[in-house]
This record gives structure tokens, C-alpha cells and sequence, in this order.
């Protein structure tokens, strides 16, 4: 499996100015163990979007989470649901996890973290991921439509 690190904030580009990434969705794997911990992750490296979070959702499905850019700590105020919380460094390796974070909570400062990703409450469980494990951040895979195979005549 290709190892990648986390896509840079922004670009150069040819005109001097920055280019910030399209709004793509990624997927991330436990190297340890090749298993996937979430397979449609934004990301927010934007003020607004880092700012806004989880604001104003419902919840996240399982397989989703979002990535916060340069965060080392996290709140959930205002939120309506429970969260876990993966703090990682500049290595993509996670150096702390704060499983189910409920809503109208703050975690600790983790100064060991460059990035946070929040995923729904009892994913770090299942997984089994451990401080340490190194993180691989990749694009996810396209989605395929869905088309038939046969027509009925």
C-alpha cells in the first residue's frame, strides 16, 4: 500500500498565488493493522471550516469523520452528538485519543498534535487503535455508480 502524508494546507502555484485542495474526500488506514478507519473524510484546514466542525449536523455515519488542520484541541459545544477524538503529529502518528466525547465538552490541549480527526463515538474502539499507530491519509477511491448489468426486455 502507498504511504502518503496528510495533503499540504496549500500550493504554490505557477501565478505565485496559493492554491488551497478542492474540498475531495479522503480515506485513512491504520498501518498497523491495514484496516480502514474511516473511508469519506473531509477536511477542514480553512479558518471557517475549522471553526464550524461539526456544527450544525445531526451526526456522523459511520466511515465518515473530519480532519482539522492545524488543531490541538477540540470542543463540542453546541453538537447533538458524541464524538471520538484522534490528536495526531506532523507524522500522521496519533498521540492521543479521547473516545466519546460527549456534546458541550472541551478536550485538554494535546501540544504534542499538529492535526485532530473526529469520528463517530465508538470507532476508535472497534478498530482498536492505539496511541502510536501511524495514520496513512490517502484520496478516497471514487464512487462507482451504480448501473445494471442486464435489462429486463
Amino acid at each position: 500500500m502507498k504511504r502518503c502524508s496528510i495533503p499540504p494546507l496549500s500550493q504554490p502555484s505557477p501565478m505565485g498565488r496559493e492554491v488551497r485542495p478542492c474540498r475531495a474526500a479522503y480515506q485513512i488506514v491504520i498501518a498497523r493493522t491495514s484496516e480502514l478507519l474511516a473511508h469519506h473524510v473531509q477536511m477542514a484546514s480553512s479558518m471557517v471550516d475549522r471553526m464550524a466542525g461539526l456544527l450544525g449536523r445531526a451526526g456522523l455515519a459511520p466511515g465518515e469523520g473530519l480532519l482539522i488542520r492545524r488543531c490541538r484541541a477540540i470542543h463540542t459545544w453546541f453538537m447533538r452528538f458524541t464524538i471520538d477524538v484522534v490528536f495526531i503529529d506532523r507524522a500522521s502518528r496519533v498521540v492521543a485519543v479521547q473516545p466519546s466525547v460527549p456534546p458541550w465538552r472541551m478536550s485538554s490541549i494535546v501540544w504534542d498534535a499538529r492535526d485532530v480527526i473526529e469520528l463517530p463515538a465508538g470507532t476508535v474502539q472497534t478498530v482498536r487503535l492505539r496511541v502510536g499507530d501511524e495514520l496513512i491519509v490517502e484520496p478516497a477511491p471514487p464512487k462507482v455508480p451504480l448501473t445494471p448489468t442486464c435489462s429486463i426486455s
